[in-house]
């Protein structure tokens, strides 16, 4: 997974060529191939799966992971037991991206000791970090969960349309150097299903406010929303983006 979280204490080259990667990551109406299960723990892939992990079941066969620049991550799923289906989602009360940069700067400042640097960067850094998580320790953040009930027509309509989507994930077309856009900032939605270990990836902004991708990650914000408020607004921007998305994709064959 390339994060579009904000480059710290890379070399110069490594840096500029995760920018353009990350400019790659940005599709237009179709998500981009990953791993089925973000499951590396010594990466934030890794991180993000451990703290998500109780969504990596067969009773949740749509979920949204969604990396946000200068927010909270968060999980957002589709439960289905027994015949019934709820919005299932995971809040997170720290940032997990700043478990990363605190592994980071832990590698970073055993490195200089061992070679007889000065560290006393590194370790004020650390600890400025740790001040600010409840547990240093990535393993012991417990996300807030709630789980709000929706009815068996749109739970179904959400699993055909998380099917769907990511039936059509591909790889995007290569563009004119010239013609890409560098974004060192946005959010990373990661979407996957149970069934087939589907996956994909898209990173915001996207160039097309009406196109697939767009529709899907408004269905997962307005899922996040009406979990938590049982707003009917929220439900009916769910249920109208979940039409709409099913449109389009009958549309598009």
């Amino acid at each position: 997974m390339i994060s579009a979280r904000p480059f710290r204490k890379l070399p110069a080259l490594i840096a500029a060529a995760l920018l353009m990667l990350t400019s790659a990551a940005i599709a237009g109406d179709h998500l981009l191939p990953e791993d089925p299960a973000l499951s590396d723990e010594n990466d934030f892939d890794g991180i993000l799966y451990g703290v998500f992990k109780d969504l990596y079941t067969p009773d949740y066969p749509a979920r949204m992971i969604a990396v946000q620049s200068f927010q909270r991550e968060f999980a957002v799923a589709l439960h289905v037991k027994d015949g019934r289906y709820s919005i299932v989602l995971l809040d997170p009360p720290t940032m997990l991206w700043g478990y990363q940069v605190l592994a980071d700067d832990i590698r970073q400042r055993d490195q200089d000791l061992a070679a007889g640097r000065d560290a006393r960067a590194d370790v004020k850094e650390i600890a400025d970090l740790e001040v600010g998580m409840p547990s240093p320790d990535w393993r012991t953040v417990k996300p807030a969960r709630c789980e709000r009930p929706i009815d068996a027509a749109l739970g179904a309509q959400l699993v055909e349309d998380w099917r769907a989507m990511l039936l059509q994930t591909r790889f995007a077309q290569p563009e004119p150097v010239a013609s890409e856009s560098v974004f060192v900032d946005g959010d990373i939605l990661h979407f996957s299903t149970w069934g087939g270990g589907m996956a994909g990836q898209i990173t915001t902004p996207s160039n097309d406010g009406g196109d697939k991708t767009n529709l899907l990650i408004a269905i997962g914000f307005a899922m996040r929303d009406y979990c938590k408020t049982g707003d009917a607004k929220q439900r009916a921007t769910i249920v109208q983006a979940a039409a709409d998305l099913a449109a389009r994709l009958k549309q598009d064959g």
